[in-house]
């Protein structure tokens, strides 16, 4: 995988501090007297500092804000319908058992067949497995949600002091949740962090 340039996503020549950089913006942020030649990456370093863009905090919330809204919505049609089967059992049970099952299995299910929920989508994320770059598999998907539920916006702290910008249930089951389409990112969508090599880079 080729290195993109942490300050404009275009192809990187350079690096420093770990910021793999094109030749435009390290000329324009690295001052001439401290440029090395050791700074030039060649092929393997292009690989070894390749940089991911990781969702943020506003970016992740607005996608939770997207799906909670979508299973409001649910809820509400379920209980408008629910008054005009009084007398229909099966269609009531049908009906309690579409809701459960949407609760619980809306955002996993989706998670493991698409990379992300609408709301994810919505707002070009994607949650990614560190162990195989792919989608999460549906146990893993699982695992992240009870753990979501339960710490609510806790969950969330972690995200300043991991270099993926990772919350605990991310860190829990070995996840990251990236830019979908790097194309249409804009800065303040993501940060930039190191690509995951092996699980116990994850952090």
């Amino acid at each position: 995988m080729t290195a993109t340039c942490a300050s404009c996503g275009s192809p990187a020549t350079y690096g420093r501090n770990d910021r793999p950089l094109c030749e435009s913006c390290y000329e324009m942020n690295v001052p001439s007297w401290s440029r090395r030649d050791s700074d030039r990456l060649d092929a393997a370093s292009v690989d070894s500092t390749s940089q991911v863009q990781f969702a943020t905090f506003p970016r992740r919330l607005n996608a939770l804000t997207i799906d909670s809204l979508v299973l409001i919505g649910m809820s509400i049609l379920v209980f408008l319908v629910l008054p005009t089967v009084q007398g229909l059992l099966p269609i009531r049970l049908f009906l309690a058992f579409m809701w459960w099952g949407t609760v619980i299995f809306y955002e996993p299910a989706m998670v493991a067949r698409f990379g992300g929920t609408l709301g994810h989508w919505a707002l070009n994320l994607r949650v990614v497995d560190d162990r195989t770059g792919g989608n999460p598999t549906l146990i893993k998907a699982i695992g992240r949600l009870p753990l979501k539920l339960f710490l609510g916006g806790f969950s969330f702290l972690t995200m300043s002091f991991t270099k993926r910008h990772q919350a605990l249930h991310d860190l829990a089951t070995a996840t990251t949740v990236q830019i979908r389409d790097p194309s249409k990112a804009k800065p303040h969508h993501f940060v930039w962090g190191p690509q995951p090599h092996s699980p116990t880079e994850a952090t």
